[in-house]
């Protein structure tokens, strides 16, 4: 495809093409101008609305996984460029919120929150099949039957296309504070592939 060609490239095959193709090419390449345009618009309003995304809103993992796994537009993931990850003690879904933090969203409804899709189950099958053995696709099966999204921040990290930055909040921090009295924060993730399944690491 044009697209994929070096810009240089294109002036190389215009010097050597027919002076009355000329127009055409030119004409050409403002018709896919034209054409990309709204999608480039698109890309423009979804970058900034998604390029830095937080597990905060309920929402957020739902959807970025439905886009990863093409039950929602890719477009969405495409444009993930940072992703804050919060640790919400023993409340689940990853979802639910901290009551102190009147910011976040609260499920109090898994049906309402989350309808299942045609097909949904058996595409998380699937996309779970090509990243875990099938002992551990049965324990997140169930999970995902209670909207339970925590072991997905993981495969997250390794799926979203762009991603360039996580940041996470894991029990033990959690934990820690609430005895300091202090207000949840994020710390960066070095190596989000590595710990134990208890301590907020991989689970891959």
């Amino acid at each position: 495809m044009l697209s994929t060609l070096p810009a240089d490239l294109l002036i190389q095959i215009l010097d050597k093409t027919d002076f009355d193709s000329h127009l055409n090419l030119a004409l050409t390449c403002r018709r896919f101008s034209a054409c990309l345009e709204p999608t480039l618009a698109r890309h423009r309003d979804v970058h900034q609305r998604c390029r830095h995304m937080s597990s905060a809103a309920p929402r957020t993992i739902r959807d970025l996984v439905r886009s990863v796994i093409g039950l929602d537009d890719p477009i969405y993931a495409w444009n993930v460029r940072t992703l804050d990850i919060w640790y919400y003690d023993e409340s689940y879904p990853l979802g639910w919120s901290e009551r102190e933090d009147e910011n976040r969203e609260t499920v109090t409804d898994f049906d309402t929150w989350w309808p299942w899709q045609t097909g949904e189950k058996d595409a998380y099958c699937s996309f779970l099949h090509q990243y875990f053995v099938p002992d551990k696709v049965k324990k997140y099966m169930d999970l995902v039957e209670i909207r339970e999204l925590s072991f997905l921040r993981t495969v997250l990290f390794y799926t979203l296309p762009r991603l360039r930055e996580i940041r996470f909040r894991g029990e033990v921090q959690t934990r820690s504070g609430k005895r300091s009295g202090l207000a949840p924060t994020l710390r960066g993730v070095d190596a989000i592939g590595c710990g134990s399944e208890e301590e907020g690491g991989s689970l891959l």
